[in-house]
């Protein structure tokens, strides 16, 4: 996977150590045409540079640190699709500890440390 090659306007949301992670082959017959994976490392600085859709098939799990480039990215106009469960329910810290199930997010100063 090589976060600096952008080939397409669809973002594939899929690292294999967060929870319901699907194969590549998987992945390939769920989202039809061409998109782009990108692991949790890479998630934030890619949502930067611009998509137009996020589609995850992590359900509620997603990376702590990127929560204020997914909610940027939606404020932009940017679209989501999510899989699995309720999203956005169990950040996950760079360590890869699954926190407790949240419904709702501190503002943006809140993590903006950790989350830029």
């Amino acid at each position: 996977m090589d976060s600096h090659v952008h080939t397409s306007d669809v973002l594939v949301f899929h690292d294999p150590a967060y929870p319901q992670s699907c194969s590549a082959p998987t992945l390939q017959q769920l989202v039809p045409g061409t998109f782009e994976m990108v692991d949790a490392l890479h998630l934030a600085p890619r949502l930067r540079v611009g998509c137009k859709l996020l589609i995850s098939f992590h359900g509620p799990y997603f990376p702590k640190t990127a929560w204020n480039a997914v909610l940027r990215f939606l404020e932009e106009g940017g679209n989501i699709a999510i899989f699995g469960g309720m999203p956005f329910a169990h950040p996950v810290n760079d360590d890869g500890v699954i926190e407790l199930e949240q419904d709702a997010y501190p503002g943006k100063s809140t993590w903006e440390h950790s989350t830029g």
